[in-house]
């Protein structure tokens, strides 16, 4: 059995969605600014590979409207919108919250010790007002609870909704009423897991989803 051309193949498809991610990371952190003329001569010779890739990562740019088609200057980067950020928003809550339903059947009890001992750990950071700290170890939190899926798959479409997001919004929590809520959010997520209720999790993740999505897109700058 042959397999060169299907290894071929695969190689190249790893190797589209790599520039494709780099180029959404910049577009996202503002690296390449609204207007960046995307040149698919340039872009090939950066990225070492023929056109004929670059314009399959052009079209999935322009699919996830961070790229458009200008008269004038051709494919340029599109601006970031407020309603963009929203649906990327929408997104990553969509995939957590069936996250957190499964962690909820399939998280082992060492999974569930070490998020306890996490949320233990953040109430310190609550305590001292280290926002910092506690921005940090609220994703991992949130990353903690979408890898005891055990789904490969949900963990690779959450880290890459969640880093197209990053650096578009501000911090979740910015004051101490609202590093205290958020923990309290957190307990009842960590226990609902605890008590395995699938239901409970989601509903508790549900209000904190609602409770950071304001923040966030009030403060969109955009």
């Amino acid at each position: 059995m042959n397999t060169t051309g299907t290894f071929i193949h695969s190689e190249q498809v790893s190797q589209i969605a790599a520039i494709s991610a780099a180029l959404e990371s910049d577009i996202v952190s503002g690296a390449l600014p609204a207007g960046t003329v995307l040149d698919e001569v340039w872009l090939s010779e950066k990225y070492r590979v023929e056109r004929a890739d670059i314009q399959s990562v052009m079209h999935t740019l322009v699919a996830r409207n961070l790229a458009e088609r200008s008269y004038s200057k051709g494919l340029v980067v599109a601006e970031i919108t407020r309603e963009r950020i929203a649906q990327m928003f929408e997104a990553l809550s969509e995939i957590d919250l069936l996250c957190v339903r499964l962690a909820a059947e399939r998280m082992t009890l060492g999974e569930v010790w070490a998020l306890e001992e996490l949320h233990r750990q953040m109430g310190a950071m609550v305590e001292a007002e280290d926002y910092d700290a506690y921005d940090r170890a609220n994703a991992r939190f949130h990353d903690m609870i979408c890898r005891s899926t055990k789904n490969p798959d949900l963990v690779v479409m959450r880290t890459g909704v969640r880093g197209r997001l990053i650096g578009l919004v501000a911090r979740q929590v910015d004051t101490p009423a609202r590093l205290n809520t958020s923990h309290d959010q957190h307990g009842a997520i960590v226990r609902a897991l605890r008590n395995r209720d699938a239901v409970q999790a989601e509903e508790a993740l549900k209000t904190h989803i609602a409770f950071s999505a304001e923040h966030i897109l009030s403060n969109v700058d955009v």
